[in-house]
């Protein structure tokens, strides 16, 4: 079975000039745990998820925290805390996707064997995958999709 057999042609997605307040809008209103960004010609750029919106939170970017990590004499802050402290309403709209979406994304061909997309979304331990042709976002398939689709294809469903 392929890609194409089981993933969800329609796909909420942002651009890179998206503002904070308009994902966040889009995450409760679609009830999305995924948003690919997308430049102008449709292209996959990044994803963005939950873990994405914290980072307005974080004073330190995680790279350098990770770096931090590694000196001995200098005290991890174990606990994140979340405030509004450092909030501004401006964020809403100066904050936009570019500034924090994750440019590590999966992606697959509609032609893919669902094994083989299954086997990516083990190896990169997510449950999503963007499906991709001649460049362009045309789909998504989620772990759900796959699982629903050989239960069909073997009867149980």
């Amino acid at each position: 079975m392929k890609v194409s057999d089981c993933m969800s042609k329609t796909v909420v997605s942002v651009s890179r000039g998206t503002p904070l307040s308009e994902i966040i809008k889009t995450f409760k209103e679609k009830n999305h745990h995924v948003l690919p960004v997308l430049d102008p010609d449709g292209r996959v750029v990044g994803m963005l998820d939950f873990e994405d919106i914290l980072k307005v939170f974080e004073p330190i970017d995680s790279e350098t925290k990770q770096m931090l990590k590694s000196i001995p004499f200098i005290e991890a802050d174990s606990e994140q805390q979340l405030s509004t402290a450092d909030l501004s309403s401006e964020m809403g709209m100066l904050v936009v996707a570019d500034d924090i979406m994750s440019s590590k994304m999966v992606t697959v061909s509609p032609e893919d064997d669902i094994n083989d997309a299954y086997n990516q979304m083990k190896v990169h331990d997510i449950q999503r995958l963007f499906v991709v042709e001649k460049e362009k976002l045309i789909g998504i398939v989620c772990l759900f999709d796959i699982i629903l689709a050989l239960f069909k294809e073997s009867g149980v469903i």
